[in-house]
């Protein structure tokens, strides 16, 4: 595997669809910078005896699954909101983020604002424990996606790099500190809280608004 040579910091991780016998030899060529990603827990045991790291590729959503997890020995957690907006419950263990997925869509939203997205201005509000990935987009998508992360701004619509939003804000209008104030809040506002901050300033920043208001600045 010439990527191992050429990336000699980096840990691969594989889908548990491989036999295990190929998992074992994918270790041995890794120089056990391996990871497998589990869909079920049919390798569990075999993963554990081979001291081979692991993590569940659905994202969880309750402390119940997270507690589940840690007596299981996973490498890392895969999370999703709530648990996204109670982030420093995590401060002591890996957890790995989709940074452009506002939700997961088994069960159809009005829109995905109050969700875990991520916008590339606030990656460095996530910390040091956070890995961020690109979820459900081809390799050209993800390459640009991984650019504009890299230079952490974006000048568009906010909608179009995050999937699942389905709302038009403009990007550059949401309010920095919006990022710390979504993961300390615990989505109280779904659960009878006053707190509507997320909604208020994405209305504030959907053009159509905006649009509106001008014409009523200008008289028309």
């Amino acid at each position: 595997m010439d990527l191992v040579e050429q990336y000699p910091d980096a840990t691969f991780i594989i889908d548990d669809g491989e036999s295990f016998e190929r998992i074992k030899r994918y270790k041995i060529l890794t120089k056990g910078r391996l990871i497998v990603k589990i869909s079920d827990f049919e390798l569990l045991q075999d993963l554990k005896d081979n001291d081979i790291s692991f993590f569940y590729a659905m994202p969880i959503t309750t402390y119940a699954e997270y507690q589940a997890l840690k007596a299981i020995g996973v490498e890392s957690f895969v999370i999703d909101s709530p648990l996204f907006n109670n982030i420093h419950f995590f401060d002591n263990d890996k957890i790995r983020i989709a940074l452009n997925i506002s939700y997961y869509a088994a069960i159809p939203r009005k829109n995905g604002i109050i969700g875990s997205w991520v916008r590339p201005e606030d990656i460095d509000a996530l910390g040091d424990n956070v890995i961020g990935y690109f979820e459900n987009c081809d390799a050209r998508k993800e390459e640009a996606l991984y650019r504009i992360y890299s230079i952490k701004e974006w000048f568009g619509d906010l909608n179009s790099i995050i999937t699942n939003l389905d709302y038009n804000v403009e990007n550059v209008l949401i309010p920095p500190e919006l990022i710390d104030i979504r993961l300390n809040c615990g989505q109280r506002c779904l659960s009878g809280g006053s707190c509507h901050l997320c909604e208020r300033y994405f209305k504030i920043a959907n053009r159509d608004f905006l649009d509106k208001l001008k014409e009523i600045s200008n008289g028309d």
